[in-house]
C-alpha cells in the first residue's frame, strides 16, 4: 500500500459506495492511513481541491475532494478488505495530483485531527 493508491468498494448490492478513495498519508510512517473520497462537484461542496477528467481515469466529470469525510483507518484493515475482495485497487494518483490534494488541506473542510495526522507526517504545513 502506497500514498496515492486508489480504492473502490467491490460491488455487492445497490448500497455500494461508488466513490473512489485515495490514500493521502504516508503508509510507511504509521499503522494508519488517511483516505479521502472524490465526489461530483457542486457549489455547496468543499472547493479546496477540484479535480478534472484529466486528473485520473476514474474521474468522468468535475469532482471535489471530500475532505470532510476523510477516514483514518488501519492499513492492516485495508489490506484485509483488499485480500477478501471487498475493496479493489484502482489506478494510483499521479504524484502531481496527490501533491495538489495535500496542498489544499489547509483550505479544506478536513477535521483538525485528520489535518494534524498529515502535519505530523510532514506532508502538510499550516
Amino acid at each position: 500500500m502506497n500514498a496515492g493508491d486508489t480504492l473502490l468498494a467491490a460491488p455487492r448490492d445497490t448500497s455500494v459506495d461508488s466513490h473512489l478513495w485515495a490514500i493521502i498519508s504516508d503508509p510507511t510512517q504509521s499503522g494508519d492511513v488517511l483516505i479521502v473520497n472524490f465526489t461530483s462537484w457542486r457549489q455547496d461542496k468543499d472547493q479546496a481541491c477540484i479535480l478534472n477528467v484529466s486528473d485520473h481515469p476514474y474521474i468522468s466529470r468535475t469532482t471535489c475532494v471530500n475532505y470532510r469525510e476523510a477516514k483514518r483507518v488501519e492499513a492492516a484493515k485495508l489490506d484485509k478488505l483488499l485480500n477478501s475482495g471487498q475493496m479493489q485497487l484502482n489506478m494510483p494518483l499521479g504524484s502531481e495530483v496527490l501533491e495538489r490534494i495535500r496542498a489544499a488541506v489547509p483550505d479544506s473542510w478536513i477535521s483538525q485531527d485528520n489535518a494534524q495526522f498529515l502535519v505530523d507526517q510532514g506532508l502538510v504545513d499550516f
